[in-house]
């Protein structure tokens, strides 16, 4: 992963433009393709997924995924199989029940809270 210290004007335009294509999006499956292709340009990444939560299961599930393993995530943890994330001991749910977040890479911590949640 490249690691970059602020976005560029590109990536702020390319947001902007995302943006409004979402905003016209009205299929989930490929709102959720847009979301993640933009997730993987900005951040040099091959792979992502969106990971949501089901209330019913008190589980988290992955609702997208892409990558070479996408189609094994979704059969394992998609919200039609058996298996669900847990909320307590793992990452994701720690992040989902905290709405934050570590990350460490070469040495360095920084912590993530999106702005403006509650």
């Amino acid at each position: 992963m490249n690691v970059r210290n602020a976005l560029t004007v590109d990536d702020l335009i390319n947001l902007v433009e995302v943006g409004r294509n979402l905003a016209e999006e009205v299929e989930l499956k490929a709102l959720f393709q847009r979301i993640l292709d933009t997730a993987c340009t900005l951040t040099d990444s091959p792979d992502s997924s969106i990971i949501l939560s089901d209330d019913a299961r008190r589980m988290l599930y992955i609702a997208h995924a892409t990558g070479e393993d996408a189609e094994m995530l979704m059969t394992r943890w998609g919200r039609s199989s058996e298996k669900g994330i847990p909320l307590v001991g793992s990452k994701a749910g720690s992040v989902f029940r905290s709405l934050s977040t570590t990350l460490r890479h070469m040495g360095f911590e920084f912590s993530v809270q999106p702005a403006g949640v509650c």
